[in-house]
């Protein structure tokens, strides 16, 4: 599973005539370019740019790079898979609008992230897939929750569930437009039902 975190692996060539995969700077895609199947852990850069055009990002593609800190998220992604992102150092993170499932653990135990907007289209966030880390003692592995971890995303959206079910604090991103009478009271009262507020006037 975490055949690229291998540090001394910094290029993944693939022969022009293979029918399945192919390389773009020593990271390894299928070959219509459409997903990204796994990044070395050896190259050395601190930045990397998903290409457009490339809708996925495999299970474990990234898992354990201890060099990166910053990836960005074309507009095109739709889908980040299991543990794509685990225990990496991205200490930020940009997703497109279009994203639509993050799979289970995909940004967990990531010791420099503290936060993370999410857009609205996010339908499936997997098990664990921010806001908690793994610590292994004799024992077994103990799961535990960053305390200081923020969820950012609209009103009833699987951001706020994520957010909610895992008891991670949530930041609410939707501003109505004040002009509309009927927005501007109904987010007043998702603010005062939620706590963020103890009270208003219809008046």
């Amino acid at each position: 599973a975490y055949l690229f975190s291998v540090p001394t692996v910094t290029s993944i060539e693939v022969d022009e005539n293979n029918a399945l995969l192919t390389s773009v700077d020593g990271v390894l895609f299928d070959k219509e370019k459409k997903v990204l199947i796994g990044y070395p852990n050896g190259i050395e850069n601190e930045t990397y740019t998903i290409p457009d055009g490339t809708l996925a990002v495999n299970d474990y593609a990234f898992a354990l790079n201890s060099k990166l800190k910053t990836v960005n998220f074309n507009d095109d992604l739709l889908a980040i898979g299991d543990y794509a992102f685990f225990k990496t150092n991205l200490d930020k993170v940009d997703f497109g609008d279009k994203l639509e499932f993050i799979g289970e653990r995909a940004f967990s135990d990531c010791e420099r992230l503290y936060s993370v907007e999410l857009p609205k289209n996010i339908e499936e966030i997997g098990d664990y897939a921010f806001g908690y880390h793994h610590y292994v003692y004799e024992d077994g592995i103990v799961i535990k929750k960053d305390e200081f971890f923020e969820i950012q995303g609209e009103r009833g959206s699987a951001a706020e569930d994520y957010a909610l079910t895992y008891g991670l604090k949530f930041k609410y991103t939707w501003y109505p437009d004040v002009s509309c009478r009927e927005w501007y009271y109904d987010a007043i009262r998702y603010n005062y039902e939620n706590g963020y507020i103890t009270g208003y006037s219809n008046g």
